[in-house]
């Protein structure tokens, strides 16, 4: 009886995060991609998936890369495979961060790994996307461009500002978060 309900919990806990990942994909891609000021640039699948990995580990994390990965490339017109190998790259670089220099789970170590994972992200991607179009263009590399390293600083800007306040919603309904860097 009693391991039928942990199955049952962790039945439960599958479909919750399966529910979750599809919730958060479609606020990213009907909300805030729509935007065309500063809360576009917002990179809420990215955020989420570091707050996954820093409160439940690699395992859950890996099941989020693999849902969201999933319907990120097939919504948009990139190549099979993209975001699931951006999504990877970023949380197992992340993860690695996460367990030998972010020890706890504080507003620091977190800002931190939501800068670290942005521009991962996004040179990743743009690395992908730049491969992909290596023969066909005769295109700058992207990190020669200008307009990359302001956009890339609007979506710090942006991921930080939201990472501060979604930091604080969790933390005032879960006490894993703290608010200083040092733990006494």
């Amino acid at each position: 009886m009693i391991e039928k309900l942990k199955i049952n919990k962790i039945y439960l806990r599958v479909l919750l995060n399966f529910i979750l990942i599809i919730l958060v994909f479609l606020i990213h891609l009907s909300f805030v991609r729509a935007f065309d000021s500063w809360f576009g640039y917002l990179n809420l699948s990215l955020i989420f998936l570091i707050f996954v990995l820093e409160t439940n580990g690699l395992t859950w994390a890996l099941g989020w890369i693999l849902g969201l990965g999933f319907f990120f490339d097939i919504f948009y017109f990139l190549p099979f495979g993209y975001f699931l190998l951006t999504f990877f790259i970023v949380v197992l670089i992340s993860y690695f961060l996460l367990i030998g220099f972010f020890t706890n789970r504080s507003l620091y170590s977190y800002l931190g790994l939501v800068f670290i994972g942005t521009v991962l992200y996004e040179i990743v991607l743009n690395s992908l996307i730049y491969l992909l179009n290596f023969y066909s263009s005769s295109k700058t590399f992207f990190l020669f461009i200008g307009d990359f390293w302001s956009e890339l600083g609007q979506e710090l800007i942006v991921n930080w500002l939201v990472t501060f306040i979604f930091f604080y919603i969790f933390s005032f309904f879960n006490k894993k978060f703290n608010a200083v860097f040092i733990k006494k």
